[in-house]
């Protein structure tokens, strides 16, 4: 198991200290986390298989214990090293079609290890961000109950209605397919869709790198958050 303190930190943040901005949220990710991590040293079937054999079960926890004691160190050097606002969980749980595996091995397997990482991002004063592809939404109040911050999820899931059944307990992040030579009319109904789908109660994170979208979206979020103002309904 690598130990995060013999890595060269002061060498990292020489490297890219010109990149921090005060003004602006510093981010820190890092891939596969549990359940890639017992795929990396067994191989998908065989993981799968471990997370529900009785006689292997006891070794997973095992090995899903010092991931997460790395996983808590690493968090810990980047809040120390970094001053992140934001650290990352990767762990991908779901094929196109469905979650890899029941909700209820999920609970017993993973879930109390991720709720210990995120608790623990979360006394060093950082969000926590999940990187889960897959179509997962059964495994949605999973996420809720480690108190994961924000989840994207890839399209394949039906967004739109998990953010309007766990959108006051989830911050839900999507990226808008958008044409890159897209025109301004273009670009507004884009807006539209997503505050619409996600943006309705300002609650919503888009992740497009386009500018002109950009601009238009803090435009509306503005006059959709004035009018939550006026109802009474915005969050301060």
């Amino acid at each position: 198991m690598p130990n995060p303190d013999e890595w060269d930190w002061k060498g990292c943040i020489d490297e890219i200290k010109d990149q921090f901005d005060p003004e602006r949220f510093t981010h820190a990710s890092f891939g596969s986390c549990l359940f890639e991590r017992l795929i990396a040293i067994m191989d998908c079937s065989e993981a799968l298989v471990a997370l529900i054999d009785e006689d292997q079960q006891e070794g997973v926890h095992r090995f899903f214990r010092a991931v997460t004691n790395y996983r808590k160190r690493y968090y810990e050097l980047c809040k120390q090293w970094m001053d992140c606002d934001i650290l990352n969980f990767n762990d991908d749980w779901g094929t196109a079609k469905a979650p890899f595996f029941s909700f209820d091995t999920a609970e017993e397997m993973l879930v109390p290890y991720v709720k210990e990482s995120v608790d623990r991002a979360h006394e060093l004063g950082c969000y926590v961000e999940l990187h889960c592809c897959g179509k997962v939404e059964p495994l949605v109040p999973h996420f809720i109950t480690e108190g994961i911050d924000s989840w994207g999820g890839q399209p394949l899931n039906d967004k739109p209605a998990l953010k309007r059944k766990y959108g006051d307990k989830l911050l839900f992040t999507h990226e808008m397919e958008l044409d890159p030579n897209a025109d301004e009319f273009e670009i507004k109904a884009a807006v539209q869709k997503f505050m619409d789908d996600f943006g309705y109660d300002n609650r919503g994170f888009n992740g497009m790198r386009n500018n002109l979208f950009n601009r238009e979206l803090y435009i509306a979020s503005r006059k959709n958050f004035d009018r939550m103002v006026e109802e009474g309904t915005a969050i301060l």
